[in-house]
């Protein structure tokens, strides 16, 4: 060498040094030997930060390191107590050289900043990508996204607030597969108010047999547990015989007084369906299609529904089953009803004798087939309502938050749209099924039986970020 070179060349050979080789993705900082090192006072030191040591041994082991062995950290700056991690931008020229200087925070101080980059209405409660997104902008630590998540999960006004995005849970069950003959479980139910009717009618007690389909359909001028009770006892109890058990909702007719003591007194197991889940009965299913066969008839006059109601609960005995294959009227009762004296068959032999055993071994063959049919229905409508299902179940005592179905009310200045959606935490108390439980507050009142898609388990562990949240 020669010239400049060679007077360097001559000048180092009076230290020792190793030559190390750094990756030119790495060579990013800029050193005393190619340009001025950058001014630190010029970062945005805005944050107040502890004093080291701080308390987590990580933060104290890069403190140290950083300080002791500079070159071997070239992303990293010590200033004073603060420690800064540099990190590449993906817009370098529309910010400032200092924004890539990010503060490095210390365990303590960490639930401090995701609270104030969550909590306040600029910020807004908002989800784990933005969240965190708003903190990585200008903070950095190991694992902070999944710290970030870790604390929107135990968020007192997320958990009320936010709806799940999953498929509801719970899967499909059903009493039908278990039934052999008819008259073992009835389903009950009431429709209205509908338009009072010439005769004072606004309701309708509709009853429907599980396992035949057989549907009784009865008006009632007022839904009083005493008038239930009473169309129940006499037109279906002591007309039909009484069920083993009765499927109803949690209406106020059906959790009176009354109605229990009439169950008790025929020794009728209750079956109350979850909160919100109307689905479960089986006679909903029929509403639709009385429902449907009233529009046909009332025309522009709503009031003569009452009119045709017996006729359409007629249809529906008398139609033959899309599960069964059989009209309601055979399963019950072994034989179609006539409906007119001219449906007599001009061949019918009326001399011949009755074989009683006859029919009663091909009744057997009939609620054999029928109870055949049923599992398959059953397993053919299991098969696709639990492919958008999913299979969570919850335990006994453990703490959960309900939805909320609070109503909107014009003269309370209350919409739904923005109420919380859910309401809690709850205790379950009772496991009903592997899908309802019952639900109880603080102090042990009962808050209902309720669904498990109505149901969100409360996070595994007590830290949760608590804020009153008054529910309207």
């Amino acid at each position: 060498p020669v010239g400049r070179i060679a007077r360097w060349a001559v000048r180092m050979q009076q230290y020792d040094f190793d030559l190390v080789h750094r990756k030119g993705k790495d060579h990013i900082v800029p050193d005393v030997l190619s340009r001025a090192i950058p001014v630190l006072d010029s970062l945005k030191l805005d944050a107040v930060m502890p004093d080291v040591p701080s308390g987590d041994k990580w933060y104290d082991e890069m403190c140290r390191k950083v300080a002791q062995t500079p070159r071997r950290y070239p992303l990293w700056r010590l200033e004073g107590n603060r420690l800064f991690k540099r990190v590449e931008l993906k817009y370098p020229k529309l910010v400032e050289e200092s924004d890539s200087w990010l503060i490095v925070v210390p365990k303590g101080k960490r639930s401090e900043i995701i609270k104030d980059n969550h909590d306040p209405p600029t910020c807004g409660h908002l989800g784990v990508f933005k969240t965190s997104s708003r903190i990585a902008a200008k903070y950095y630590w190991p694992k902070l996204k999944q710290d970030c998540a870790r604390y929107i999960r135990r968020c007192s006004v997320c958990l009320r607030t936010k709806p799940e995005q999953k498929p509801p849970a719970g899967m499909m069950l059903s009493v039908a597969p278990t039934l052999t003959r008819p008259w073992e479980v009835l389903s009950l139910d009431l429709v209205g108010p509908l338009p009072r009717s010439a005769a004072g009618f606004c309701y309708i007690f509709s009853v429907s047999d599980v396992f035949s389909k057989f549907v009784l359909l009865f008006p009632l001028r007022a839904a009083t547990a005493v008038n239930v009770t009473k169309t129940f006892e006499e037109n279906v109890v002591l007309l039909f015989g009484a069920p083993g058990k009765v499927i109803m909702d949690n209406g106020v007719q059906f959790r009176s007084n009354h109605f229990i003591k009439l169950l008790e007194k025929y020794h009728i197991t209750p079956g109350h369906i979850a909160n919100y889940h109307a689905q479960a009965n089986p006679v909903e299913r029929v509403h639709r299609v009385v429902k449907t066969v009233l529009t046909s008839y009332v025309g522009d006059n709503h009031r003569t529904w009452d009119k045709y109601l017996a006729q359409v609960a007629c249809a529906l005995r008398s139609s033959r089953h899309e599960t069964t294959q059989l009209t309601p009227n055979l399963i019950m009762f072994g034989r179609e009803i006539r409906l007119s004296g001219a449906d007599i068959h001009p061949l019918a032999d009326n001399s011949e004798e009755f074989n009683v055993l006859g029919r009663s071994d091909a009744l057997k063959e009939v609620f054999q087939d029928v109870s055949r049919r049923l599992k398959q229905a059953f397993e053919r409508s299991r098969k696709y309502y639990n492919l958008r299902h999913r299979d969570e179940r919850f335990q006994l005592h453990q703490r959960v938050w309900k939805k909320n179905y609070t109503l909107s009310d014009a003269s309370k200045g209350v919409t739904s749209k923005l109420n919380p959606k859910y309401d809690g935490p709850y205790t379950i108390v009772k496991v009903l099924s592997p899908w309802s439980y019952e639900l109880a507050d603080e102090i042990g009142r009962s808050r209902g039986v309720w669904h498990a898609k109505d149901i969100k388990a409360h996070p595994p562990d007590d830290q949760v970020s608590l804020i009153s949240f008054d529910i309207l």
